[in-house]
């Protein structure tokens, strides 16, 4: 959202970009570690897995391949970003 907001926007000061983007990186940490984030994924894995689900998943996680999944859709998740800034900032001038 601040790089469309710098591309429209140049009579804001970039440092105004970065303490923005600081501040919402503070605030998602905050809201997730114990928030209203970790909460509502808790209420969706009581909705849809039973507690021997559940345990079942921890468990996976703790082994070797559950742990390289892990890692592997973290990483997706990032790279999946990267690609929605490339389509919202400069990909979106070759549509």
């Amino acid at each position: 959202m601040t790089m469309v907001l710098q591309q429209t926007r140049s009579d804001i000061p970039p440092r105004a970009f970065l303490i923005v983007t600081e501040k919402i990186q503070v605030v998602m940490a905050t809201e997730i570690a114990g928030g209203p984030i970790e909460n509502l994924f808790f209420l969706v894995c009581d909705k849809y897995f039973t507690r021997a689900e559940n345990q079942g998943l921890l468990d996976f996680y703790e082994t070797g391949i559950g742990k390289n999944l892990s890692k592997f859709c973290l990483n997706l998740a990032k790279n999946l970003c990267k690609l929605d800034k490339f389509f919202l900032g400069e990909g979106r001038h070759w549509s």
